[in-house]
């Protein structure tokens, strides 16, 4: 235990504030969550970056691949179709250019 001096307001008169390990780590908690409360307020606050919903129906055997290789990478499911939206329609553009011309 440790023992500060308080003064009572207007008495002049100090009396010891005793503070247990347990008050400390206690109002140490506190502090940690507060902190964190304010980071999460920030990151609320940013634009949705996407908008649009998508669902699907996929074979249980493709759900279960793509579910290992998430798990793998450590990313989400979302994550990891939107990849593979990107690269699928990547390989399409040059095929689309060249029927244009």
């Amino acid at each position: 235990m440790q023992e500060l001096p308080f003064s009572f307001y207007g008495t002049g008169k100090f009396k010891p504030l005793v503070f247990t390990h347990q008050l400390l780590e206690q109002k140490e908690k506190a502090i940690i969550f507060a902190f964190q409360f304010i980071q999460k307020e920030n990151q609320i606050m940013r634009k949705a970056k996407f908008k649009k919903q998508l669902t699907i129906a996929i074979l249980p055997e493709h759900f279960e691949q793509i579910q290992e290789i998430t798990d793998e990478q450590e990313i989400s499911l979302a994550e990891w179709i939107r990849n593979a939206v990107s690269a699928a329609l990547t390989k399409k553009q040059p095929k689309e250019n060249q029927m244009n011309d």
